[in-house]
């Protein structure tokens, strides 16, 4: 496939920076493109033959969780950066799901190999819930927060679309988009959105957008979140774009101008994680409640004697 982009201003281009920092997609755009042909044959290789070829997960069941409302709020956390990024928005997150009268679940185990994978178990929380509510684990959530699930509608699927703030172009997107049709057997065409699945409302009937991919994959940074994209167009459920002063991410607005407005601060698109811990910590001290400072009381002995001190 063709380099989607050439301008080598790494600083300011995803495509440029991806093709430059990470083997995977250099070779993904240096290699000829397949035809459909060649990949619907029953004894083709993948379609993306690379080295780091990911064979479809088993899925391992959820534990039962302990339930106390019809609503869930799910997240993943998983290895030393995860939890590290939990410790952070945890309680930003607990207080919001008492807010909201939801139930808070972590999935922290790792069962497979893909480290985006945990997220194709969240569907099963479905089961036991009539609404969920997925948040990326470096989400720290404003007390000012909107209940999503009094704002997105029962029968629509709640996400932000990125699309119209992808500057890199279409390209990228295309690439994976494209690259999870072939490998998982879908119809190949355009989808009209790019819904970043750090935060996704969603209702019982719409588990089938977690389910995991049926056959081999390129493990692509990307691929847990444009799977879920096509799962979505394919079952054809209504999308509710939800506003980016709801689900403000880091990576579209880094001069932060309109962040003093975000309700959801996902600090997606910092790929340092020394970086992005920093921006958690800040972000997690402002949205903390403020400390209330005790009143010593009258006659206050510092020496913990008891005795009262004598006026003077």
């Amino acid at each position: 496939m063709k380099r989607p982009c050439t301008c080598d201003k790494l600083e300011s281009c995803r495509l440029c920076w991806l093709y430059h920092n990470d083997p995977r997609y250099k070779k993904l755009w240096e290699e000829p493109k397949p035809t459909l042909a060649d990949s619907t044959k029953a004894d083709a290789p993948p379609v993306w033959n690379y080295r780091e070829v990911v064979e479809p997960p088993e899925i391992v069941p959820i534990p039962a969780p302990t339930v106390a409302s019809t609503k869930a709020i799910v997240t993943v956390a998983v290895g030393d950066k995860g939890q590290q990024w939990l410790q952070l928005s945890r309680p930003s997150i607990e207080s919001y799901a008492k807010r909201i009268n939801a139930d808070f679940h972590v999935l922290s185990e790792k069962t497979t190999p893909y480290p985006m994978g945990e997220k194709w178990r969240v569907g099963q929380y479905l089961d036991f819930y009539e609404r969920l509510l997925f948040i990326d684990a470096d989400v720290v959530v404003r007390p000012s927060a909107p209940d999503l699930f009094d704002m997105v509608p029962t029968n629509m699927v709640g996400l932000h679309d990125d699309l119209p703030y992808n500057t890199a172009g279409y390209a990228w997107f295309f690439t994976e988009v494209e690259h999870v049709q072939r490998t998982q057997g879908f119809k190949l065409r355009p989808l009209p959105w790019c819904l970043n699945t750090g935060l996704v409302v969603c209702s019982k009937h719409h588990k089938s957008i977690w389910e995991p991919p049926k056959n081999r994959f390129m493990a692509l940074h990307c691929f847990e979140q444009h799977l879920i994209n096509v799962r979505i167009a394919e079952a054809g459920f209504p999308v509710f774009s939800l506003p980016t002063k709801v689900h403000w991410q880091y990576w579209l607005d880094r001069q932060k101008a309109i962040y003093p407005e975000g309700q959801f601060l996902h600090m997606a698109g910092e790929l340092d994680h020394a970086n992005r811990v920093q921006l958690m910590t800040q972000a997690a001290l402002e949205v903390a409640p403020p400390k209330t400072k005790r009143k010593k009381p009258k006659n206050f002995n510092p020496c913990g004697c008891g005795r009262k001190l004598k006026s003077r």
